[in-house]
Parts: C-alpha cells; sequence; structure tokens
C-alpha cells in the first residue's frame, strides 16, 4: 500500500505541474455557491487538478466502462451521444435530445413506441446511475450541487482526509440524495465515499472505498469500489469510434 501510494504521488505531482491552475475550475451554470462554503470549494479544486486538471477533463472526448459486469457504456462528452450495451439490448440515443434507436437480438424496436420510449428513459437513467461511480468527483461543481465541508476524519489506513458533503437542488434523477466524500490530504482525491438516499439521514445507506486511481488518456479514473459495483475496463478515444453509432459493431 505505502509503495503504491508513493507511486501515485509522484504520478499526482507531475499532473499538477502540467495542469492549469487551481483557481481555474469556473463552476457550472447553477451551481449553489451561495450556500456552499469557501474550504468546500477549495477542496473541490484541489480535487480537480490531482485527477489531471479542468483542461484536461474538459477536452477528454469519449468514455467507455464496463459497469458491475452487467452493462458496457460508450460516451460522448462532447456531444452527449451514448451506446450502452444492455445484456441482449442495444441502445443508440443522445443524451441531450433524449431521442434514440433501440435494438434488441439485433432487431431494431419501430413499432412499439412506448416500449421504445421506455428504454430510451431506462438507457438514461442507468447511465446517470453508471457514470457516477465513474466520475462523480469531475462533478463536484455541477450545475445544482452545493458543497459543505464537515469534518476531517482519518482513512483506514490512517492518512488524514477532509469529508466533503455533496448535496443537490433539483437536480438528476434523485434530487434527494446526498453524499459525503473523503478527500485524502496527501493524494487529494475522493478515496471513500457515503451514500444518504435522504439527505436528512443520520446514516448512510452505502459506504464504499474509490480505490485504484489510473491514468487513462490525460485524466484518472477510479475502477475499484469494494463491495459497490466496480467500473472497469475503462477506455478513453480521442475521436468517437464507429461502434457508438452502429449496432451491429462490438
Amino acid at each position: 500500500m505505502k509503495l503504491q501510494t508513493s507511486a501515485l504521488l509522484a504520478t499526482l505531482l507531475l499532473a499538477a505541474c502540467s495542469s492549469t491552475p487551481v483557481d481555474h475550475n469556473p463552476p457550472s451554470p447553477g451551481f449553489d455557491a451561495g450556500r456552499s462554503d469557501a474550504r468546500a470549494i477549495e477542496i473541490a479544486d484541489q480535487v480537480m487538478v490531482a485527477m489531471g486538471g479542468r483542461r484536461a477533463w474538459d477536452k477528454t472526448r469519449c468514455i467507455q466502462w464496463n459497469f458491475a459486469d452487467k452493462r458496457r457504456h460508450l460516451w460522448d462528452k462532447h456531444t452527449g451521444d451514448l451506446r450502452l450495451d444492455d445484456g441482449l439490448r442495444t441502445v443508440l440515443m443522445n443524451l441531450n435530445s433524449g431521442q434514440g434507436r433501440v435494438f434488441e437480438a439485433g432487431e431494431e424496436i419501430v413499432r412499439d413506441t412506448d416500449k421504445k420510449r421506455d428504454m430510451l428513459e431506462r438507457a438514461y437513467k442507468l447511465w446517470v446511475n453508471g457514470s457516477y461511480w465513474l466520475i462523480a468527483p469531475y462533478k463536484m461543481k455541477d450545475t445544482g450541487t452545493r458543497l459543505t465541508w464537515r469534518r476531517e476524519e482519518a482513512l483506514p489506513d490512517g492518512r488524514m482526509a477532509d469529508v466533503v458533503r455533496l448535496e443537490f437542488d433539483g437536480v438528476g434523477v434523485t434530487p434527494e440524495n446526498a453524499y459525503d466524500l473523503w478527500v485524502a490530504r496527501d493524494t487529494h482525491l475522493v478515496e471513500r465515499w457515503a451514500y444518504f438516499k435522504w439527505r436528512g439521514d443520520s446514516q448512510p445507506a452505502m459506504d464504499n472505498p474509490w480505490r485504484d486511481w489510473r491514468r487513462y488518456g490525460s485524466i484518472l479514473l477510479a475502477s475499484d469500489h469494494g463491495t459497490g459495483p466496480a467500473t472497469k475496463d475503462i477506455k478513453i478515444y480521442d475521436q468517437p469510434p464507429p461502434r457508438l453509432f452502429d449496432p451491429k459493431l462490438e
């Protein structure tokens, strides 16, 4: 563990030297800066730098990953195009418009418009959940989010972390949720999170590590969430691969 941590710290130092400044991480429109505290915002900016920097994140185009050994996502961040392979079902859609095509066992659903609509809505929700397990630390200053510093606390290996609460205001599929994020003070990475089904709950419904941070393209992503769903087989593409638009390609 110590060797892994030392190697990671060396990688993060190089990334910090080549990334954009900490203060160049503007919030998304609608980020609740008024009810967020300065300490939590500063920590969020440090997390962004540690993961490669805002410029690297914005330039990252297509991300592919396997979620929980059940579904494979291929997402174009710049256009909102998504391919979801979910068992025998393949969905090609645009997340911004909600429009797309649905295929089951290779056959496109055309006439059953109600089923097609339901499958597109389901694909969107699966992407929201599956992508959050992969990129939540990049979304700390998203539209409708609020950040507050809660406390300092030791991680299981004794290293100190800042615990930042992430809440939502009328955005996402489940805006009543809340998360506590443990940001390690040495790596400035999220290394643990706890999920609260209701923001007022005293105990989390789930508590998982964020481990195996590695570089993919110009950014860092974590694949190991303990007993939670793994986000593995991660790939970064500079340009959309043909399979994003062709259900026959693997």
